[in-house]
């Protein structure tokens, strides 16, 4: 790890991180309650199976960027303590380079870009293939 960011800017790239996962979660929620409406009242083998598939995506998916979330937190938590016992430094102040939290989010958005290709796919061909 380097020392080249300022405690201010790594709070402000956390709070970034937060808004993110904050929409990552919203796009799940909705993501169920599409696939629940898709599914009312259908009851084809295949499509059921595959909507099961689904609903475990949809599980890892939340419990993968709860934990993002719960580590995001914990370092704002640690940055908001050093701001506030060298309020005058914080933006002189250096820290480590949050590297890891950068490829966690980094890899996060990359799987769940094709995650959401795959949900985007499942519902066009199924609300297409049962009209």
């Amino acid at each position: 790890m380097n020392l080249s960011e300022t405690i201010y800017r790594d709070y402000v790239k956390n709070s970034r991180w937060v808004n993110r996962i904050h929409f990552y979660k919203d796009e799940l929620m909705i993501m169920t309650n599409r696939l629940i409406q898709l599914s009312a009242g259908k009851d084809h083998p295949e499509f059921v199976n595959s909507v099961m598939d689904l609903e475990q995506r949809l599980m890892m998916e939340r419990l993968h960027i709860n934990e993002i979330d719960s580590r995001i937190r914990r370092n704002e938590k640690a940055l908001l303590t050093v701001i506030r016992l060298y309020p005058e430094g914080s933006d002189k102040l250096k820290t480590e380079y949050i590297e890891m939290e950068a490829e966690i989010i980094r890899s996060y958005e990359k799987n769940f870009t094709e995650f959401r290709k795959d949900f985007n796919w499942f519902c066009a061909n199924w609300t297409y293939l049962n009209e």
